[in-house]
């Protein structure tokens, strides 16, 4: 990789390490000062003949000093436009090689940390989402790349490109998320374990937790109980935040609590998804998939429990007939009524109507 590196990334990457760029310019290179005790020399401009060794003996001499892989450096330099992301867990230890399923264990549990803070980052938070991702959390994850994995680290690294639409992008929000969110997720955990009580878990959905990321979670803990793991972050260089980089810890015994969680967030979606409900009002569209989805769309008050909830919603028709009389009431301009349940259908709210008629009929 060392090879590949750009003397503006050198440069850039110095600047933000603590070098000092000094004054003179020794044979088309920059000299850079480290404390007063290293000095590098960095060539000006690529394509020199001997750059390729002068870029090599730069990432051996800043490997020395970090006390990192040369491999991790390299990297680091050549990324100046990426978030990293890096996990620390039994599962992901390497100790000089990692075996098949615990490879596959961490970076499936890495990839669908980062697809639940992204879809949370891009659709606003959810208890549970359903159906495939958006187009734009897709795109993210097919450019973010892992590594490169370096034996004596034991880590598993995520690099999160930050060249996507938005300002910031999807990756930047998503990684803003999760720094804000696990540490308040970590306490719930540890609570979770000395109390048994997993209500906390509840309250922490506005904040972006879903029963996706406690899953996530729960894989990078490994089985059973699960031991202690560890998530870290290290904004891009070119893209600054004034959000502190750092690391949030799990205890051991995560893994348990955290599909725990997982699990009463599913079941309490399935609990919110079958709510009594009723809407009085006028149809205002109405849709035919050619098969057995029949809908229309009622404007009207939306009644759950006694509280009107939404001004308007689609109604899940039970067969052609009611929807032929939909259609009569839509053009008719008649006021109509359908009770059944409320329910979420791809992160929307729905009425599966069991009763439909006209509102006079009552």
């Amino acid at each position: 990789m060392t090879g590949e590196l750009s003397a503006a990334d050198i440069t850039g990457y110095l600047d933000t390490s603590g070098w000092i760029r000094q004054p003179e310019i020794w044979r088309t290179a920059s000299v850079w000062v480290y404390q007063g005790e290293h000095e590098v020399i960095v060539p000006e401009f690529d394509g020199f003949v001997d750059g390729p060794r002068r870029v090599q003996e730069l990432v051996s001499v800043l490997a020395r000093i970090e006390g990192r892989p040369q491999e991790l450096v390299a990297a680091d330099i050549a990324t100046p436009r990426a978030d990293l992301q890096w996990y620390r867990a039994s599962s992901v230890a390497l100790g000089g090689q990692i075996g098949l399923v615990e490879a596959v264990t961490a970076l499936t549990g890495a990839r669908d940390v980062l697809l639940a803070a992204a879809r949370a980052a891009h659709v606003g938070p959810r208890p549970v989402f359903h159906g495939p991702a958006p187009a734009p959390v897709r795109e993210l994850l097919q450019a973010v790349r892992v590594g490169p994995m370096v034996t004596a680290e034991e880590t598993v690294l995520v690099r999160v490109p930050l060249d996507g639409p938005g300002d910031p992008p999807l990756g930047r929000r998503a990684l803003l998320l999760l720094r804000r969110v696990l540490p308040l997720l970590s306490d719930a955990t540890r609570d979770a374990i000395q109390t048994k009580d997993f209500g906390l878990f509840d309250e922490l959905t506005a904040e972006g937790v879903s029963a996706e990321l406690c899953g996530a979670l729960a894989q990078l803990s490994g089985p059973g109980a699960g031991a202690g793991f560890e998530i870290g972050f290290r904004w891009a260089r070119d893209v600054p935040t004034d959000v502190e980089a750092g690391m949030v810890a799990f205890e051991p015994g995560s893994g348990k609590a955290l599909r725990t969680a997982r699990h009463r967030l599913l079941r309490l979606q399935k609990q919110k998804q079958k709510r009594r409900a009723s809407v009085t009002g006028l149809v205002r569209t109405l849709s035919h998939d050619g098969g057995a989805l029949f809908r229309a769309w009622v404007q009207g008050p939306v009644i759950v429990e006694g509280a009107t909830v939404r001004r308007s919603v689609w109604a899940r028709l039970p067969d052609e007939a009611t929807y032929e009389r939909a259609v009569s009431a839509h053009l008719d301009g008649l006021v109509v009524r359908a009770n059944g349940t409320l329910r979420d259908v791809g992160g929307t709210q729905e009425l599966v109507a069991e009763v439909f008629g006209l509102a006079e009929d009552d």
